[in-house]
C-alpha cells in the first residue's frame, strides 16, 4: 500500500498499514475530516457573516474564495495525514479504493465511521466558533431549492454524481504506482475546486456525504434549535426580522434565488417589517 491508501506492487510491503494502527488510521481520518468540515462550510457561514445584507449576498469572487478554500485545506491534509491514513476523509473515495481493490473491504466500515464522527465534531466546532449565526446561516448546507420540481431533484443528483465521479477519478489516477506521488495534494485539490467552480452553483457541489451529514445534523440538533430559538427571542426586532427574512432564502450553500410569489411575499413582508429595510436606515 502506498502512502494514499492505494494497493501497489511496489509498495504493497512495507507500506503504511505496517507503520500505523487501524486505531490511528482511523484518528487521522477523523481528524482530517473535522478539519474539512471546519473549513468548508465553516468559509460559507464566513463569508454569509461578512455579506450582511449585501445583494447578491455570495459575489462570484466568494463563491471562488469558498472553492479554494475547499481545495486548499484538502491539499494540506493529503500531505499532512495522507502518510498515516491515506487521507481519504470522504466515505466515496473509500469505497471507490475498495472497489477497485486499492483498499482492503474489511477496514471500509472503520474508516467510514471515523469520517462521519469527524464531520460532526467538525459541524460543533463551526458552531462554536460562529455561535447562534452559524445556525441562522445554514451551517455551510449543501440544499436543493425546497419547491424544486422532479427535474430540477435529477439535475442535481446528476451533478453530483457527476462530480463525485470526475473527483474520484481524479484521485484514483494521482495514486496509481506510476504517477507522481508528490503532487497527489495539488492535484486532488485542483480537482476539488474545478468541480466546486462547475456543479456549486447547482447544488454546493457536496461530493461527500460526511460533509453533507455533519453539518445537517449539528443544525437539527435540540441544543441547536434552541440556540437559534433563543437568539431570535433576544434580538428581535422589526428590523432584525427582516434581516432574518432575507437570509433564510440563502441558509444553505448555495443561496438559491425564491420563486416569483416568494420573492414578492417577502419583499412585501421585509417592506411592511421596517420601511427603511432597501435604504439600510436601521
Amino acid at each position: 500500500m502506498n502512502q494514499f491508501g492505494s494497493v501497489d506492487q511496489a509498495s504493497e510491503i512495507g507500506g503504511f498499514h505496517n507503520l500505523h494502527s487501524i486505531s490511528q488510521r482511523a484518528t487521522a481520518e477523523m481528524f482530517g475530516t473535522a478539519v474539512l468540515v471546519l473549513v468548508g462550510p465553516g468559509t460559507v457561514v464566513a463569508t454569509l457573516t461578512l455579506a450582511g445584507k449585501t445583494v447578491p449576498v455570495v459575489t462570484e469572487a466568494d463563491f471562488l474564495a469558498i472553492a479554494f478554500a475547499f481545495g486548499f485545506v484538502v491539499m494540506a491534509l493529503v500531505y499532512a495525514i495522507g502518510k498515516v491514513s491515506g487521507c481519504h476523509i470522504n466515505p466515496a473515495v473509500t469505497f471507490a479504493l475498495a472497489a477497485t481493490k486499492r483498499f482492503p473491504w474489511k477496514e471500509v466500515p472503520v474508516y467510514w465511521g471515523a469520517q462521519f464522527v469527524g464531520a460532526v465534531i467538525g459541524a460543533f466546532a463551526v458552531w462554536g466558533v460562529f455561535g447562534s449565526n452559524a445556525i441562522e446561516l445554514g451551517m455551510g448546507q449543501t440544499h436543493i431549492a425546497a419547491d424544486a420540481s422532479s427535474s430540477v431533484y435529477l439535475q442535481a443528483a446528476l451533478a453530483e454524481a457527476l462530480g463525485t465521479g470526475l473527483l474520484i477519478f481524479a484521485i484514483l489516477g494521482i495514486v496509481d504506482s506510476k504517477s507522481p506521488a508528490q503532487l497527489a495534494g495539488i492535484v486532488i485539490g485542483g480537482a476539488l475546486v474545478a468541480n466546486i467552480l462547475v456543479f456549486g452553483p447547482i447544488t454546493g457541489a457536496s461530493l461527500n456525504p460526511a460533509r453533507a451529514f455533519g453539518p445537517e445534523l449539528v443544525r437539527r440538533s435540540p441544543a441547536a434549535q434552541l440556540s437559534g430559538h433563543n437568539m431570535y427571542r433576544s434580538t428581535w426586532s422589526p428590523a432584525s426580522s427582516a434581516r432574518r427574512l432575507r437570509h433564510s432564502s440563502t441558509t444553505s450553500w448555495p443561496p438559491r434565488a425564491w420563486s416569483s410569489s416568494q420573492s414578492s411575499k417577502l419583499s412585501a413582508t421585509t417592506t411592511a417589517a421596517h420601511p427603511c429595510v432597501d435604504n439600510r436606515c436601521e
